[in-house]
């Protein structure tokens, strides 16, 4: 549906639309005249959440405008970008106005656990600790304040939101859930909305093409979610949120973190009606309006585990089962705007790991994932061929992986491993059931060439990795890294003072996905003889850490992706569109982050200006060519912090606060980038507090979001909430 809409002229919206709008609007200041007809031959699933399409024509006109940034760099606060895998807890006690420091983030995600400050492409680790102080209530909400990410929100709780990296689509980022891959093979993407901050123990967010190391789809980047275990130090915990709109979240987790096996189960209900007022410009008349049909719903369970079976021998897992059902209000292009579509989500997860150390310089893992989703779409005011819209989507997947990791001698580490995966697809808009077995192997290592940590230090990456999907795709993706550490000394700087270059070279790829392969709804037929779409990526680095009243952190990184054979939307005999290998696109920028850490503050501000070009025609002679590609924003640029402070009495035990800061430059919003969404800020910020005696805590959190009260879209025709609270009470045992 138009709400699941990310790439409005280049694929379909969802496999099964076909709709067309053409929009016309001039804007003045704050008046634009708006005049939209829409035709549609075929409406369906928004659930289905390929956003992009031939089939529609959005022009939108505007008067071109220069929005230059500027960056704050010195909002009070910022998020901690430590803690790693090893630590994800959120502890009440004195202990949890701990900083931790920037060279303890460890980075799992490129197969060779390392210190996220000596990977050789750009990475950065967000703790339990940075998500809860966010006041984040989605993955989505937290990865829109995060460094080199863009994330294509279609308005409040229960809109849609994608995640997008150097300038790419939501499908070129892999998107990991404990290291096992999670990205819909229906259309390449996950809604990040539907997965709860609550249940997320920390993040890794990694820069840059990583097929040699995770294969399909690490085309921009790689994004790590690892789920929460029980805290030490608590058996039960509980807590009630309550907020603007309607906003109400329960949650309630018992387990056990201190003994050797270890466990957590959880429950949460969210819900929310969404019903935010907005403004509507329509020439000289101003419409006060309420969004409607936006509410959700939406259980879940989740269950972790860690059990030693012995001393070298280790067996853990994590389950988790969704159930949502929310309104899909649709695109605004007029006062009388109003969506009747429900959205059903059903998903189930299951993931086990059995982890063994053979030797004192080798371990062996061996992971399996199974995975059942289940997406209904219906819209009793759509009526399609006489009979109302109601489309289903089922898809499951098994995926099993081994590798062994060792350790040569001091200098040399090398990874070897292999993956199955077997994926089946079915839906009322598939031409027959969709099948998928891909199959891939790898090996990576990592090589000291001089040097240890203490001095000068050279460090190779290399890495390779083959692919085989179904009976005729197939990939070759290599990688080569270099990182060089110099220590240096600098006045003032207590110790620990050093300069990285680092550079990385890849070739990545991506499989077409369902819709592309087997679609054959109204207004579009798949294309079973689609290629991988290929890029080579470049990047180069130099950075800087050291220490004087706490640590600091920073790096500046540039970048080159080059990818072709995109896969494109077209015209086809008919009046139906397909997909084909066509398009090349060039995307190269430039990102600046910078970290302090020093006792319970933490300040981190990130900068990316970038350029996304379509260099290429996806027709004979389209003049579109050497043009920014819609929703990919040349400039971002955001400040995340948070202090907290044990006070040392005896019932308040510790205050934090809280803020954030977001900037996104205007996004170009047709083919011919003739008219673009304007440049937005957003502020957000918290306030905290530890209340209670041993075992006992009480947890009292008050956030505030867009406390300006700033009016944007981050999508055409998608407005965001004003200001908004939320109040937590959570007590912990």
């Amino acid at each position: 549906m138009l709400r699941h809409r990310e790439d409005i002229t280049s694929v379909p919206v969802t496999s099964q639309e076909t709709c067309r709008y053409q929009v016309h609007t001039s804007l003045r200041g704050k008046e634009r005249d708006v005049c939209v007809r829409h035709t549609c031959a075929r409406m369906c699933a928004a659930s289905f959440f390929v956003s992009k399409g031939e089939a529609f024509s959005l022009l939108l006109r505007l008067e071109h405008t220069r929005l230059p940034v500027l960056l704050v760099a010195c909002l009070v606060a910022m998020s901690d970008t430590a803690a790693a895998q090893q630590d994800t807890s959120l502890s009440r006690s004195a202990d949890s106005v701990r900083t931790y420091l920037l060279h303890e983030m460890i980075v799992t995600s490129q197969r060779i656990p390392r210190p996220a400050i000596t990977s050789p492409s750009q990475a950065v680790v967000l703790s339990r600790r940075t998500i809860g102080a966010s006041g984040a209530v989605s993955l989505g909400t937290i990865l829109a304040a995060a460094s080199g990410l863009f994330v294509k929100d279609y308005g409040g709780v229960s809109g849609l939101k994608t995640v997008s990296q150097r300038g790419l689509g939501t499908e070129h980022t892999l998107l990991l859930l404990n290291g096992l891959p999670a990205n819909s093979a229906h259309n390449g993407g996950f809604d990040l909305g539907l997965f709860s901050t609550y249940d997320i123990g920390s993040i890794e967010i990694v820069q840059g093409g990583q097929s040699a190391l995770q294969g399909a789809h690490a085309v921009a980047g790689v994004v790590n979610v690892l789920t929460r275990t029980m805290e030490e130090g608590k058996t039960v915990e509980g807590g009630l949120t309550v907020g603007s709109y309607g906003y109400r979240a329960l949650h309630l987790a018992a387990g056990d973190g201190a003994s050797s096996f270890r466990w957590r189960v959880s429950a949460s209900r969210e819900t929310s009606d969404e019903d935010f007022p907005f403004e509507l410009t329509n020439g000289p008349i101003q419409y006060a309006m309420v969004r409607r049909n936006a509410d959700i719903h939406a259980d879940r369970l989740a269950a972790s585990w860690t059990l030693p079976v012995d001393a070298n021998l280790q067996f853990s897992g994590t389950a988790a089962v969704l159930d949502a059902d929310r309104g899909v209000p649709g695109v605004v292009t007029g006062p009388f705007s109003a969506g009747q579509g429900r959205q059903a989500d059903r998903t189930a997860l299951v993931q086990a790991s059995l982890t063994a150390t053979l030797a004192p310089s080798v371990t062996w893992e061996t992971r399996l994932q199974g995975q059942y989703a289940y997406q209904r779409y219906r819209d009793p005011g759509l009526i399609i061929g006489f009979v109302p819209v109601d489309n289903h989507l089922t898809t499951r997947d098994v995926h099993v992986e081994s590798h062994a990791a060792v350790r040569m001698g001091e200098r040399t580490k090398i990874y070897a491993g292999g993956d199955l995966a077997l994926v089946q697809g079915d839906g009322n808009t598939y031409r027959n059931d969709a099948r998928r077995t891909a199959w891939g192997g790898a090996v990576a290592a990592e090589h000291t060439l001089l040097g240890s940590m203490g001095s000068l230090h050279a460090v190779l990456f290399p890495a390779l990795r083959y692919d085989h999907v179904s009976s005729s795709l197939e990939a070759w993706s290599p990688q080569l890294g270099l990182l060089v550490r110099m220590p240096v000394s600098m006045p003032g700087m207590a110790h620990d003072a050093s300069v990285r270059i680092r550079a990385m070279a890849s070739r990545n790829f991506r499989v077409p996905t369902f819709n592309e392969l087997y679609y054959a709804g109204g207004g579009g037929v798949g294309n079973p003889d689609l290629r991988p779409e290929r890029s080579v990526g470049y990047e180069a680095g130099v950075g800087w850490s050291g220490w004087w009243l706490g640590e600091h952190r920073m790096d500046l990184t540039g970048f080159i992706t080059d990818m072709t054979d995109r896969i494109v939307w077209v015209s086809a005999p008919g009046g139906n569109v397909t997909p084909r290998n066509l398009r090349r696109v060039d995307s190269r920028g430039v990102e600046v982050t910078y970290g302090f850490a020093a006792g319970g503050f933490c300040f981190d501000a990130h900068y990316a200006r970038q350029r996304s070009l379509k260099m290429s025609q996806d027709y004979a002679g389209d003049p579109n060519t050497h043009v920014p590609v819609i929703y990919a924003p040349e400039e971002t640029a955001g400040v995340l912090g948070s202090w907290a402070s044990a006070t040392g009495l005896n019932v308040l035990g510790e205050v934090e606060f809280s803020a954030s800061y977001s900037y996104v430059g205007h996004r170009f919003i047709t083919e011919d980038a003739q008219a673009f969404l304007p440049a937005y800020h957003v502020l957000s910020a918290g306030i905290g507090c530890v209340l209670g005696v041993d075992p006992v805590r009480v947890h009292l959190d008050l956030h505030v979001d867009n406390v300006l009260g700033a009016s944007y879209e981050v999508m055409a025709g998608y407005p965001m909430p004003p200001r908004s609270f939320r109040m937590t009470c959570e007590v912990s045992y």
